[in-house]
């Protein structure tokens, strides 16, 4: 695959000599490093375990703090074996928990659906705005890229084919059930 990335970019002569870090990005990188640099490694081992335990699960959800993430790890770990003790300890309200959770669950997944269906019009409009932009040079090397992206696409199915044909599968079998 590497080979064939390589074959591909010096093929259309792509390169990244036109990637830089933008100014966004580096104030963003700055912002990070000066939150949680220092705020970890300057805690004692206690501390440090301490940290693990959500004060403020919600404040922990939004990431408020370097070890958020295992806070709400350990949180969710909490609710979890709360709720199978509630369902050994009292069934009928125990069952409610898990109706009501599966119900969150569903709807969840909903509007994840409908997230999912609205994001091409989404994408379109970002592409859009990018287009609109952008002179036509560098349309044109966007195309490039889009071409040699599917061309090492194309190449790989043929080498995955072939790998398929030398062990003894039919490729062609094999790609329809896939």
């Amino acid at each position: 695959a590497a080979l064939v990335g390589v074959l591909v970019t010096n093929l259309f002569g792509l390169t990244a000599e036109g990637l830089v870090q933008g100014g966004a990005e580096t104030a963003r990188l700055n912002a990070i490093e000066s939150n949680y640099v220092g705020k970890v490694s300057d805690l004692s081992v206690p501390q440090l375990v301490l940290s693990f335990i959500p004060k403020n699960p919600f404040a922990d959800l939004t990431g408020a703090n370097p070890t958020s993430i295992i806070s709400v790890v350990i949180f969710a770990a909490f609710l979890g074996v709360a709720a199978l003790k509630l369902l050994k300890d009292d069934a009928p309200k125990g069952e409610r928990v898990l109706t009501a959770i599966d119900t969150l669950q569903s709807w969840v997944m909903k509007l994840v659906r409908l997230v999912m269906q609205l994001t091409p019009y989404g994408v379109l409009a970002l592409m859009t705005k990018v287009v609109a932009g952008s002179n036509l040079q560098d349309i044109i090397k966007l195309g490039s890229f889009v071409v040699a992206s599917y061309l090492g696409l194309l190449i790989m199915f043929a080498v995955h084919g072939i790998l398929l044909g030398i062990n003894g599968v039919s490729p062609l079998k094999y790609f329809r059930k896939v």
